[in-house]
């Protein structure tokens, strides 16, 4: 159609946004997705001179004209409302219904602070881990084949003692929204009847194994995103934590700290606190107190990582 390259460019990005809309049901982290997208690309144009003090607040906001947020905002749209007519309007994940009382909300407020760090980690492993991957990936007829074949080995051999680990990290994630249910039913580890420390336990060994593997892979020559390997990531640390201080009689509702760490390691590895927090409220119907703890910890653990970097 001859568009200008500029035009082009917001035509990818609205269309990768859609596809994240579309798969997952959340148009908003869509519209979010194509922004960042094209802030990567140096698309954006930048702000005019507004003071000192909205310069900082402007500092990383992506600034677009008139138009392609029109065409951000309809293909988000449109390839949400497509997508309805298959796969229904439902959430991908089920949230449960938990508690909010003082002690779970001052326990909550300690995970906040506590997790910013730990999400952080997590997140810059999983980063490091996927780039020195992807930097050596295999080619040629034999050694891709050979090593992809290896990859998926191992995979299937772990997913003989860790039924959710295959995958994107769905299962994960399903399992941190249920963790007691999926530790007793031998989800956690096959045919394991697992509570306390041992599950915490297990869920730590669980975020380790997904960022190796997901690193396995990505070496082998397979090709992927890390979007919902960092979700799962951060939901198996959450559920590790939440678990441990259960055993030492905090009020834990393991599924909201499970979600505040997805949304944090999210944030980290995707660089937006905002993209990270939409996601995880579009995917689960977070109550808006953990919507907002997780905008919290999503905040300090991109603080953290700043800091590290500086240093």
């Amino acid at each position: 159609l001859t568009l200008p390259v500029p035009d082009r460019r917001v035509l990818i990005a609205a269309g990768a946004g859609g596809g994240l809309a579309a798969v997952y049901n959340v148009p908003l982290a869509g519209v979010v997705f194509s922004v960042l997208a094209l802030a990567g690309a140096g698309a954006t144009r930048p702000w005019p001179d507004v003071g000192r003090r909205l310069d900082r607040l402007l500092a990383g906001v992506p600034r677009l004209a008139p138009t392609d947020w029109v065409t951000v905002v309809v293909v988000n749209g449109l390839a949400t409302v497509t997508a309805w007519t298959v796969l229904g309007t439902g959430r991908v994940y089920a949230f449960p219904t938990t508690a909010h009382d003082v002690p779970s909300v001052v326990a909550l407020a300690g995970w906040v602070v506590l997790a910013a760090p730990l999400a952080g980690a997590a997140a810059l492993a999983l980063d490091l881990v996927a780039r020195r991957a992807m930097a050596r990936q295999p080619t040629g007829w034999l050694r891709l084949p050979a090593a992809t074949t290896v990859a998926m080995g191992l995979v299937g051999l772990a997913a003989v003692w860790f039924p959710s680990l295959p995958g994107n990290g769905k299962g994960i994630v399903e399992l941190s929204l249920d963790p007691v249910t999926g530790a007793r039913g031998g989800v956690l580890v096959a045919g394991a009847d697992l509570s306390g420390y041992p599950a915490a336990g297990w869920f730590a060994l669980l975020v380790l194994l997904k960022i190796a593997l997901t690193g396995v892979c990505l070496r082998a020559g397979i090709v992927g995103g890390l979007l919902t390997p960092a979700l799962a990531v951060g939901a198996a640390l959450g559920s590790a934590v939440g678990l441990f201080a259960g055993t030492l009689g905090l009020a834990v509702s393991v599924p909201q700290w499970a979600m505040i760490g997805a949304a944090a390691v999210v944030s980290v590895s995707h660089r937006s606190v905002v993209f990270g927090v939409l996601l995880a409220w579009e995917l689960t119907g977070l109550p808006w107190f953990v919507a907002l703890a997780a905008l919290v910890t999503g905040s300090l653990a991109r603080g953290c990582v700043a800091a590290i970097g500086r240093g």
